[in-house]
């Protein structure tokens, strides 16, 4: 499962890089830091390369953790349901407890 779920992480990654290259999302970058006074913007450019930095250092791990939670849950969900779907067709049968 781990296989699986690193090669969507992958492919979630490349896409999450892609768009961030784009112009107009650089742009919107720019444009957000302008809006604001004079002496936070450069704190805030500061903040944005700082968040980058951290993202490309931890992005690909914690997209892959996520996905593994997802897909865990995924099958804990499947399990459950099968479990039910079963039991209320008749094919298992819950022991009855003699008193």
């Amino acid at each position: 499962m781990y296989r699986f779920a690193r090669r969507i992480a992958r492919i979630l990654w490349w896409a999450s890089l892609w768009l961030m290259r784009r112009r107009w999302i650089r742009n919107l970058q720019r444009a957000s830091i302008r809006w604001l006074p004079a002496k936070t913007a450069e704190k805030a450019r500061l903040n944005l390369v700082r968040q980058n930095a951290l993202g490309r250092r931890i992005g690909l791990r914690l997209i892959t953790g996520m996905v593994m939670l997802f897909l865990i849950s995924l099958a804990i969900q499947l399990v459950y349901s099968s479990a039910v779907y079963l039991v209320e067709t008749g094919v298992l049968a819950p022991k009855k407890l003699e008193q």
